[in-house]
């Protein structure tokens, strides 16, 4: 029964509780984080693909740092956690309103202008690809881009939870990612990766999309 009670979503944790909770996740996220990274070099190689497969996440990755990174991370919680701690309920609730209202608006203009511009952003950032590989990359990051979005409003909803000592699905929130990350390789010709030991095929081209 503690057992069930400890992972209950509205279990407000303890210090300890909370910090067990939290190296298990983590953990076990960097774990399957290596399970990936391992997947792909078996899978794909340190070839051609592999390259724009990481590059394609630069343009999301930067997006995300500094559109959203610093107003999450730092403005937001500072200012809601001090309505909360002089029971400011409904001030606090204002502040969350606006932050993720306006900031989300802020990251949706800013993707859709990434998106738009994502090939000379690849053409600028990484010369020494090939036309090929330039078009895989410019289509993964078009993929990638609009889950920054995403990964905005959860961290700011994360941020709330964590405020009112909730820790159960802040802490899963990684390692529900690094499953999925690793799941979604499997099946990776359908974005335009192909495992080094298969044959060409022209599904496996970014045109087919």
């Amino acid at each position: 029964m503690r057992l069930l009670r400890f992972l209950r979503p509205s279990h407000q944790h303890t210090a300890f509780s909370a910090t067990l909770l939290m190296m298990t996740t983590i953990t076990l996220s960097r774990v399957i984080g290596y399970i990936r990274e391992a997947y792909i070099a078996y899978a794909f190689g340190a070839g051609q693909q592999t390259d724009a497969y990481v590059a394609a996440f630069t343009l999301p990755d930067w997006l995300n740092y500094i559109v959203a990174g610093g107003t999450a991370s730092i403005t937001f919680i500072s200012i809601y956690t001090r309505f909360l701690a002089e029971k400011r309920e409904q001030d606090a609730q204002k502040t969350f309103s606006i932050i993720i209202t306006v900031m989300t608006t802020v990251l949706v203009a800013g993707t859709i202008l990434a998106e738009i511009f994502t090939p000379q952003f690849a053409g600028w950032m990484f010369h020494g690809f090939t036309p090929r590989q330039m078009q895989l990359c410019v289509h993964l990051t078009r993929i990638l881009l609009p889950a920054q979005i995403f990964f905005y409003v959860g961290g700011v909803v994360s941020a709330v939870l964590l405020s009112h000592r909730l820790f159960l699905l802040p802490a899963f929130g990684p390692l529900i990612y690094c499953s999925l990350s690793l799941a979604e390789l499997s099946p990776g010709a359908r974005w335009g990766l192909r495992p080094s030991h298969s044959a060409p095929s022209p599904a496996a081209s970014p045109d087919h999309f």
